[in-house]
C-alpha cells in the first residue's frame, strides 16, 4: 500500500508540474499572439485619453506617414543648450522626443527614428559624411534616398521668445511648437521624387553661380545642392528655350541687355508655370541697358531707379552717417518683414538678414488669376530713394514717412480650367529682389535664411499643412489650480490604497471561502 501511495502521488507530482509547464507555454503562447496582433495595422487600435490629444497626429500627419515610399530616416541630433535658453530647449527637446515616438509608432518600418550620440565624435563624424554635413545644430535630419531635410530645434520645432535682461527682466518661454507641422513637411520634402533643377541665365553679365570670390555665388550652389537640388546655368544665345527640366530660373545682376528672344522665351516660360526669380544690378544705367523692366512688365512688375537708404547712426559715437555709402547697407529686421510664407519663418523667429545697394520694387496691377504682394520693406520715417547720382543724402529734407517696397513676391495661376480631385493646381510663381547683392557670398552668411526660403518659397516646397499646436500642461485633472491639489492628494495618499486594501480583502475572502475543506484523519 505504501509503494502504491508512493507511485500515485509520483503521478500526481507528475502531472501537476505537466500542468504548471503547459500553463506557463500557453501563457507565453497567448503573450507572443497578443504582441503579434497587436503588430497588426489593421487590427491594432490606439486610444488617447489625453485632454489635449498629446497622443494623437493629426490627420494630414498620417495619412503622410500611410503613403511613405519608402524607408525613411530621422537623425536626432540633440544636445543641451547653454545660457538662459537651456531650459526652454530642454523642454521643447523632451517634447520633440515624444512626438518622434509617436511617428516611430505609426511609421512602423517605412520611418527610422535615429537617436545620435554626440559624445561618440568618431561615429558622429561617420554620419555627417553619410549626411553630407558641414556642421551640426540642435536639429533633426530627416532623409530618404539620398534627398535630406534639416529641421531646426529653434525656429522650426518651437518657437522660443528669449525674454529680456534686467530691469525689465523675463524669463525664456515657449511661445510655440511646431514639431508635428516641420517634421511632416520635411518628410514630404524629401519623399518628393526626382531632384530639381535650378538654372541660372549666363551671357549678361549676370553674377557667377560656381564663383567663390566675395561677389560670386558659391555659397549659394552649396546651399542649393544641401536642399537636394541640381544647379545648371542656361544661356539663351547657346541653349535656346529655357530647359524643360529646368524647375526655378534666376536671373541675377544682368548688365548687358537681354534680347527679344530671351525675353519671349522667358515669359513663354513662366506662363506655364515656370518659376522665376529676379534680381537687377544696382547701377541705374546698367538696369536701363539689361532691358530687366521690359521683362518684368510682361508680369505687372517693375524695378524703379535710385537706391533706398536709411539713417544710420554709429554705435560707436552716436553720430549720423550722413553722405556715406553705408546708409545703402542696412539690416531687415522682423518689423519690416510683411505677412507672407517666404518670410514668416524669419519674422516669427526674430532673424535679420542684410540689404545693400537696392532698387526700390513695385507691381504696376494685381494677375487675373493671382496675387502679387511685398515680402519685406524699408523701415518707415528713416528711408528715402537717393537718386543717380548718388550723394547719400535725402534729396528733399528729411527721409518720408512710407515703407519702401525691397522684394515682391508673384503667383498666379494657369489659364484654362484647374485639375479635378485632389490634383495640385498648376501655378507660375515670380520672385523679384531689388538688391542682388544679397545673393553674394559676402552676404551670405547673414542671408542665408532668406535665400533658402527664397528658392524653397519658388519652388514650392513649403507644404501647406494645418497642424494645431498641443499644449502639454494641458491634463485632465487641471492641478494648476491650488484648490485641487488638496483633493489630488487625498486621492493618490488616501483613496486609492484604501480600494487597494479592500480589493485585497475581497479577494482574500473569495480565495477562503473556495478553498476546498481538508479532513481530520
Amino acid at each position: 500500500m505504501a509503494r502504491l501511495a508512493t507511485r500515485q502521488g509520483t503521478l500526481a507530482r507528475l502531472g501537476i508540474g505537466i500542468q504548471v509547464l503547459l500553463t506557463v507555454l500557453l501563457a507565453l503562447a497567448a503573450v507572443l499572439m497578443i504582441n503579434w496582433l497587436a503588430a497588426r495595422p489593421g487590427i491594432r487600435q490606439r486610444f488617447d485619453l489625453t485632454a489635449a490629444r498629446q497622443n494623437t497626429l493629426s490627420t494630414a500627419t498620417s495619412g503622410v506617414l500611410d503613403r511613405l515610399p519608402g524607408e525613411v530616416t530621422i537623425d536626432v541630433f540633440f544636445r543641451p543648450e547653454a545660457g538662459l535658453l537651456a531650459r526652454v530647449a530642454d523642454v521643447a527637446q523632451q517634447r520633440t522626443m515624444r512626438l518622434l515616438a509617436l511617428f516611430d509608432d505609426l511609421g512602423g518600418e517605412r520611418l527610422i527614428v535615429r537617436r545620435n550620440d554626440l559624445t561618440d565624435l568618431e561615429a558622429i563624424e561617420g554620419r555627417k559624411r553619410e549626411l553630407r554635413l558641414r556642421g551640426l545644430e540642435n536639429c533633426l535630419i530627416v532623409s530618404y534616398e539620398g534627398q535630406r531635410e534639416v529641421v531646426r530645434l529653434i525656429g522650426d520645432l518651437a518657437v522660443i521668445d528669449p525674454g529680456s535682461p534686467p530691469p525689465d527682466y523675463r524669463p525664456p518661454q515657449l511661445v510655440q511648437f511646431l514639431a508635428e507641422e516641420a517634421i511632416a513637411q520635411a518628410i514630404l520634402a524629401v519623399t518628393r521624387g526626382e531632384k530639381l533643377s535650378v538654372y541660372f541665365s549666363i551671357g549678361h553679365g549676370e553674377l557667377q553661380i560656381f564663383e567663390e570670390d566675395e561677389y560670386g555665388m558659391g555659397e549659394l550652389q552649396s546651399l542649393l545642392a544641401d536642399e537636394g537640388l541640381v544647379v545648371n546655368r542656361w544661356s539663351p544665345v547657346e541653349d535656346g528655350e529655357v530647359p524643360e527640366d529646368c524647375a526655378c530660373l534666376s536671373i541675377l545682376r544682368p548688365t548687358d541687355p537681354l534680347d527679344d528672344g530671351a525675353i519671349d522665351a522667358i515669359e513663354a516660360y513662366v506662363r506655364a508655370g515656370g518659376r522665376l526669380v529676379v534680381a537687377p544690378s544696382s547701377d541705374d544705367r546698367e538696369l536701363v541697358r539689361s532691358r530687366l523692366n521690359e521683362l518684368l512688365a510682361r508680369f505687372e512688375l517693375e524695378v524703379e531707379a535710385g537706391l533706398v537708404c536709411q539713417r544710420r547712426v554709429d554705435p560707436n559715437t552716436g553720430i549720423e552717417a550722413r553722405g556715406h555709402p553705408s546708409v545703402g547697407l542696412f539690416m531687415v529686421h522682423p518689423d519690416d518683414m510683411c505677412v507672407h510664407p517666404l518670410i514668416d519663418p524669419l519674422s516669427r523667429e526674430g532673424r535679420t538678414f542684410a540689404v545693400s545697394g537696392s532698387h526700390p520694387v513695385r507691381f504696376t496691377a494685381q494677375p487675373r488669376l493671382g496675387v502679387s504682394a511685398p515680402v519685406f520693406t524699408s523701415r518707415p520715417g528713416i528711408a528715402w530713394v537717393d537718386a543717380y547720382p548718388q550723394n547719400w543724402t535725402p534729396d528733399q529734407g528729411e527721409p518720408g514717412g512710407e515703407k519702401i517696397d525691397l522684394a515682391i513676391a508673384q503667383s498666379f495661376r494657369l489659364e484654362g480650367d484647374p485639375p479635378a480631385g485632389l490634383e495640385e493646381i498648376p501655378e507660375a510663381r515670380v520672385l523679384l529682389v531689388g538688391s542682388a547683392f544679397l545673393f553674394v557670398n559676402v552676404t551670405f552668411d547673414r542671408n542665408y535664411d532668406f535665400l533658402r526660403n527664397a528658392y524653397n518659397w519658388a519652388l514650392a516646397r513649403e507644404y501647406r499643412l494645418v497642424v494645431s499646436p498641443r499644449d502639454p500642461d494641458l491634463r485632465l485633472w487641471p492641478t494648476a489650480k491650488a484648490e485641487n491639489l488638496p483633493r489630488f492628494n487625498q486621492f493618490v495618499w488616501g483613496w486609492m490604497p484604501g480600494v487597494c486594501l479592500l480589493l485585497g480583502l475581497l479577494t482574500a475572502l473569495w480565495r477562503a471561502r473556495g478553498a476546498p475543506k481538508r479532513r481530520s484523519s
